[in-house]
């Protein structure tokens, strides 16, 4: 998600953490065998992107 919002905002990885802290949700997706899935999601309006 940080990658991400660097390629897609310009951040750097400080901000995109900081802006990442406050609008990503963490879901727990699955639990096999002691392993936890975990996917982070991010609103579509979380964010707005002007081209």
């Amino acid at each position: 998600m940080l990658t991400w919002l660097q390629a897609l905002l310009g951040l750097s990885r400080t901000h995109a953490l900081a802006l990442a802290s406050s609008v990503v949700d963490l879901r727990i997706t699955q639990i096999a065998n002691e392993t936890w899935g975990v996917h982070a999601v991010l609103a579509h309006d979380a964010v707005v992107h002007n081209s």
